[in-house]
């Protein structure tokens, strides 16, 4: 068993809560889906705002990750 220091614990919480939304995004058809009206297309979803948040999201992950990683050598 590792002994993380509670900064660490909490970068690690961190990680994952980032990497859960991350993750939601590619389980959404990327084709759009069929609902009893019409179709709703991804780009009804997305757009470059909500795009570049996403990014952040993955960029804090990484960064997040890589001190993580360095903390246990």
């Amino acid at each position: 068993m590792i002994n993380l220091k509670e900064e660490t614990m909490g970068e690690l919480d961190r990680i994952i809560s980032l990497s859960l939304v991350l993750e939601d995004q590619g389980v959404i058809p990327r084709y759009g889906w069929e609902t009893l009206s019409r179709i709703i297309k991804p780009s009804e979803i997305y757009d470059e705002e909500k795009a570049g948040l996403l990014l952040e999201n993955a960029r804090e992950v990484l960064r997040l990750a890589k001190k993580l990683i360095g903390e246990l050598n």
